[in-house]
């Protein structure tokens, strides 16, 4: 029978049974067999009540057909195009069912012809983008390109080599947790405030440094290029550095010897000089010979003593020409020692004096000791206002750093030379930067009365010295690296969580797997395993899996479940080691897990213990399965995997359920997003509610156990 001849009937039953209820009030109020009081309202919910049968029918028959209907389409489109339509028994929707199948099967076909052009479509593109991914790979330098706000979107495999495979290191992690941010800053600052006033002309400027790597156990030379908008605007950086630790630590260790070695010869070639002085002003009562002798000696001191004053010049320079430097403007220096002075309160106040001049330095480590200086000088005198003012002197360039007042003593100078610039350069003081830029310090009076300086002395630029910056030649763009989406995404940074869209975050999907069931028990974790999804990629070469020792033995029931033996745990780290290494992984992202609650009851038990507190949001595949598809009774892990037609490898180990995991999530990301689901906020709200309905439901279904019992 068609749904059109069923609606008919069941409508013509109901004009009946409405009919023949008033035919019979009539009858029976006419009659007399009954008070109108009585018939009417009896009559009234029986047409209630034959209402009610209809609507039963009608939700039978087309409601929940219809709902059906609907999310089988969602599916078809947004998660597996070959898994058949479930055509629900009865087909109530009659020829309906057959067009969507038809429709279905059409679509499919065209899919496939779609999918196939793109994939010709996109060989070429692949086949460039394993080229450069080739040469990356192969360069001998660790390279990492970044966001302006120190987001990694590139790493090639010499980086990971040069800071180590560490879980901090992965797209969209923050390059502070790796290197030290002052320097970085310091670098992106001065490229871009050039880039804003000389325009595209210094598109290929680069800037190098020396850094230390976050935790200070090595050095990195770097050099740092901006990437560009089609705007012109600097978007982030690429960074590309070797580790300098052993070469700079010899460089070191090479020069305080050879230093050490012409400071202890100082003394006696003196001696000999001022030796020689005396005798030949002792009189002139000596013999010819002993003249000739005293003349001898007095030469050969002094050529002495010139020929190791020059050795102490070329010793003190042993590191310079290995130490990166570059030509900088007095004006950049400036800018950016006042930028490092605003950030702390009744901090001193710095102007540039006269034109911009070029010298030659560390740009990051001169900053560092102008800032140091300032401050000093700022407590020593209680003068807020400092100049920096440049001077040409011969080839050299002098810094002055310039207030109202007197001279600093010489004895203050050599303590302030003795301090340590900055925690982020690791151990060198003002006096070592100095000595690598063949400088040195003093203070005198200013040429304004009543005025006093710090005079800095430093090399002269590479480049000529003229009244404005020298343009040089714009080089090729960039080639455009793949994953670069994430540029948009700093700005998207600063508003709430909750209302950045689900395709924008960062997530960690996870695993564990553990010696039962019960945490209350005593059952506990023996694996974590996580992926990370950035971009709406599943990162595969990003994860995290490691065997943790339980501290008790596996019961044979959950080796046959997960396959670990008391043999593979042998030997492991402790839940104490591992738990805060995951944190450390899992950064800010939103995690994801399937039956999340189980693996965080076996966090919760830990978290106050180790120190750790996984309060990030959290988004379950279970409940997520259970909104899109609650005409479905089953939202298992294989169940879903089946819906999707994505087949689980190694499932029950920690690692295989992740990746799983995650590819069920990145296909549920389409179908939220199909029901209007598009941010996090919606998302936490919807598994929210599913998991209250759940909840209730098993609440009432233990009642009425409890009850039949």
């Amino acid at each position: 029978m068609s749904a059109r001849r069923r609606f008919w009937i069941l409508f013509a039953l109901l004009a009946l049974v409405g009919a023949g209820l008033v035919i019979a009030g009539l009858w029976l109020t006419s009659s007399g067999l009954l008070p109108a009081g009585l018939v009417w309202p009896g009559a009234l919910l029986v047409f209630l009540a034959a209402h009610a049968i209809v609507w039963l029918a009608l939700e039978r028959i087309w409601l929940g057909p219809s709902t059906a209907l609907a999310r089988e389409i969602q599916l078809l489109i947004h998660a597996n195009a070959e898994r058949p339509l479930t055509v629900p028994a009865g087909r109530s929707l009659g020829p309906l069912w057959d067009a969507v199948v038809a429709l279905a099967e059409q679509w499919r076909r065209s899919r496939a012809e779609h999918e196939l052009a793109l994939v010709e479509a996109l060989a070429k593109v692949r086949q460039q983008q394993s080229r450069l991914e080739a040469v990356l790979r192969d360069l001998s330098d660790g390279l990492i390109a970044c966001s302006a706000d120190r987001r990694i979107l590139l790493v090639n495999d010499a980086a990971v080599r040069i800071l180590g495979a560490l879980p901090e290191l992965g797209l969209d992690r923050p390059l502070d947790a790796l290197i030290a941010r002052e320097p970085i800053s310091h670098a992106f600052e001065l490229l871009r405030d050039r880039l804003r006033e000389e325009g595209p002309a210094t598109a290929g400027a680069r800037e190098e440094f020396v850094c230390a790597t976050a935790g200070g156990d090595r050095l990195l030379r770097c050099r740092m290029a901006l990437i560009l908008e089609a705007d012109g605007d600097a978007s982030g950086f690429v960074l590309d550095f070797a580790d300098a630790t052993e070469r700079l630590g010899r460089i070191e260790e090479r020069e305080a010897r050879v230093v050490r070695q012409i400071e202890e010869l100082r003394a006696p070639v003196a001696a000999l000089r001022a030796a020689a002085e005396v005798l030949e002003h002792a009189g002139s009562s000596g013999a010819a010979r002993r003249t000739a002798l005293l003349e001898v000696l007095r030469h050969e001191s002094v050529a002495l003593s010139e020929r190791l004053e020059a050795l102490c010049r070329a010793a003190e320079g042993l590191a310079r020409g290995d130490w990166p430097m570059a030509d900088l403007l007095s004006v950049d220096l400036v800018r950016a020692v006042d930028r490092r002075l605003a950030e702390t309160s009744g901090r001193p106040r710095l102007t540039a004096v006269g034109p911009g001049l070029w010298l030659h330095g560390d740009g990051y480590h001169l900053c560092a000791v102008l800032e140091r200086l300032a401050r000093c000088v700022h407590e020593a005198t209680v003068q807020s206002e400092l100049d920096l003012e440049a001077r040409s002197h011969g080839r050299r360039v002098e810094l002055d750093l310039v207030w109202q007042g007197d001279p600093v003593p010489v004895g203050t100078v050599e303590k302030w030379l003795e301090q340590l610039i900055d925690p982020a350069t690791g151990h060198y003081r003002l006096r070592d930067v100095l000595a690598r830029h063949g400088s040195e310090l003093w203070s005198q009076p200013h040429a304004r009365p009543g005025h006093a300086l710090l005079r800095l002395p430093l090399p002269p630029p590479n480049r000529p010295q003229v009244g404005e910056r020298q343009r040089r030649k714009a080089l090729p763009p960039r080639p455009e690296f793949y994953d670069f989406e994430l540029l948009a995404r700093a700005a998207a940074r600063a508003a709430p969580l909750l209302e950045r869209p689900l395709g924008e975050l960062s997530y960690v999907v996870f695993d564990t797997e553990t010696t039962g069931l019960r945490p209350d028990a005593g059952d506990r974790i023996v694996q974590i395993a996580a992926v990370r999804i950035v971009n709406r990629r599943l990162l595969s070469g990003e994860t995290f899996d490691a065997l943790v020792d339980p501290r008790r033995p596996i019961p044979k029931a959950a080796t046959r479940f997960h396959g670990i033996t008391e043999t593979m745990i042998h030997g492991r780290p402790p839940i104490e080691i591992v738990l805060p290494q995951f944190h450390r992984y899992v950064g800010d992202a939103v995690l994801v897990a399937h039956n999340a609650d189980f693996d965080l009851a076996f966090f919760r038990r830990e978290e106050e213990r180790l120190g750790v507190c996984f309060d990030h949001p959290l988004l379950d595949t279970l409940l997520i399965s259970a909104a899109l598809h609650d005409h479905l009774p089953a939202h298992s892990l294989d169940d879903i995997a089946a819906r999707f037609g994505i087949v689980l490898i190694d499932r029950h180990r920690a690692l295989g359920d992740a990746i799983g995991t995650a590819q069920l999530f990145l296909r549920m990301l389409d179908l939220l997003e199909a029901r209007g689901i598009r941010k996090l906020g919606e998302a936490l709200a919807l598994t929210g509610r599913i998991a209250d309905l759940r909840r209730r439901r098993a609440q009432e279904f233990g009642n009425r156990r409890a009850a039949s019992a």
